[in-house]
């Protein structure tokens, strides 16, 4: 439904010498821990999850029922949790493949061949075309 939230979290295990870190560069990713979570939580929260996220798959375009997408966040390597091997940090990525289910039909959406990147411009707004209607049949009389 529009407005609802996602979350999408990927937890590491306890005893992996990798750990997401904080990026505070991107205000939909934080790390808690072994966790890295990606929230998204406004009107077109799945829309912006999908445009931030989504990469070209070619061989899928003229049939494209699914989204693939690529989450990419800063880790560390660390010995045993505590003596950070190396000084550089590094970047995991995921991949992850996003298919939509219609509630009622039970049948995969379709997405568009060119995913929209923006929302159209209008050049006026009702208020201003419901005042021009307003004045052109007010002229017709």
């Amino acid at each position: 439904m529009p407005g609802d939230k996602i979350t999408f979290s990927i937890r590491f295990a306890e005893n992996t010498s990798v750990t997401p870190l904080s990026n505070f560069s991107n205000p939909f990713y934080q790390s808690i821990k072994k966790i890295a979570i990606f929230r998204y939580d406004d009107l077109w929260s799945l829309l912006d999850l999908i445009q931030m996220h989504r990469i070209e798959n070619v061989k899928d375009r003229n049939n494209r029922t699914s989204q693939f997408l690529k989450f990419e966040f800063p880790v560390s390597l660390s010995n045993n949790g505590t003596k950070i091997i190396g000084e550089k940090k590094s970047n995991a990525r995921v991949y992850l493949i996003l298919n939509i289910v219609d509630p009622v039909t039970k049948k995969q959406i379709k997405w568009p061949k060119n995913f929209p990147v923006k929302s159209p411009v209008f050049t006026n707004t009702l208020v201003e075309n419901i005042s021009n209607k307003k004045l052109s049949d007010f002229k017709n009389e």
